[in-house]
């Protein structure tokens, strides 16, 4: 019996050996199963307004949708959705450009296209009511769709969003200035600089599962420039919508961001008086990955705040 379970184990671990050095992608996928199943949501797929859209659900409870950052996919939230699933249902697409949806040249992906296409969705899986989570780009369209449907929206929760002009210039600014993208790899090697670029602590990632990323990121960094210059057709449009969000509006954000200006908080609290603020400190410009129980817990704690005062 012994000798078979080593057996047994000899095998695992070559099979482990194989995946990790010649299957990186493979491994991968398996990876982003048990983190999944960690967080109680699958995968699914529906059709939203001609989008045939992937995202990861689970949990039960109030509607919770999560609306992921440019170059992003639906598991940008998954560890983060952890946290929530006990008490929500949680639901994340792949936003129309992004992760498994389709890349459509023809189409426009600015924020207001997105942002009925985002609609659509909800209405294809019959969400009367829900909150909102956005991180960057996320973040710009959920403020959108939160002043689009207001009647729809419980709670809005902005992650280091995109879509206000700050007071100050951000170093991503700086450097698409000087034309550079600093969100757009030229080569696998650039892969590092970016994960610098957006995290203040950047999570251990194997190198062969880095290379996968960096040659998926590539793949797409022709399609991802296309929908950059197509955001930029209004780039501050939350800030123009910003007074029409009717929902109880928190704002986190890292304080070490270097691709969105954390003074955009001052433009927003000056539309708005009433948003919640939780600084993060010694963060990057994506808390849900870098630090997702605690950006989560903030959630959590603002919609049981606004649940509360609803109930008065």
């Amino acid at each position: 019996m012994k000798r078979k379970i080593l057996i047994a184990l000899a095998g695992l671990a070559s099979t482990f050996v194989i995946l990790y050095f010649f299957f990186p992608g493979t491994l991968f996928g398996v990876v982003a199963r048990l983190e999944r199943s960690r967080a109680g949501v699958v995968v699914k797929k529906i059709d939203a307004a001609s989008w045939p859209t992937p995202y990861i659900e689970g949990g039960q409870g109030e509607h919770v949708l999560l609306l992921h950052g440019f170059g992003g996919d639906k598991d940008t939230f998954t560890r983060y959705a952890r946290f929530l699933t006990p008490q929500y249902h949680v639901i994340s697409p792949d936003l129309p450009g992004f992760g498994e949806n389709e890349r459509r040249p023809g189409e426009r992906y600015a924020i207001a296209d997105q942002a009925k296409r985002v609609i659509a969705f909800a209405e294809a899986l019959k969400l009367t009511k829900f909150h909102l989570v956005g991180n960057s780009m996320g973040g710009h369209l959920a403020g959108i769709v939160a002043a689009d449907i207001p009647e729809k929206v419980l709670s809005l929760t902005l992650i280091d969003n995109a879509g206000i002009k700050a007071p100050k210039e951000s170093e991503r600014d700086r450097l698409l200035s000087e034309g550079k993208n600093a969100l757009v790899v030229d080569s696998e090697a650039d892969f590092d600089r970016l994960m610098d670029f957006l995290f203040f602590k950047k999570p251990f990632i194997p190198r062969p599962i880095k290379k996968y990323f960096a040659e998926k990121a590539l793949a797409s960094r022709e399609f991802n420039l296309k929908i950059f210059k197509d955001l930029g057709a209004d780039k501050f449009y939350l800030e123009k919508r910003f007074a029409d969000i009717k929902a109880p509006v928190l704002v986190i954000w890292g304080d070490h961001d270097r691709v969105l200006e954390i003074s955009s908080i001052e433009v927003m609290k000056k539309i708005n008086p009433d948003i919640e603020v939780r600084i993060m400190k010694n963060c990057g410009h994506t808390p849900q990955i870098e630090r997702p129980e605690e950006a989560a817990q903030l959630t959590t704690d603002f919609i049981a705040r606004v649940r509360t005062h609803k109930d008065r």
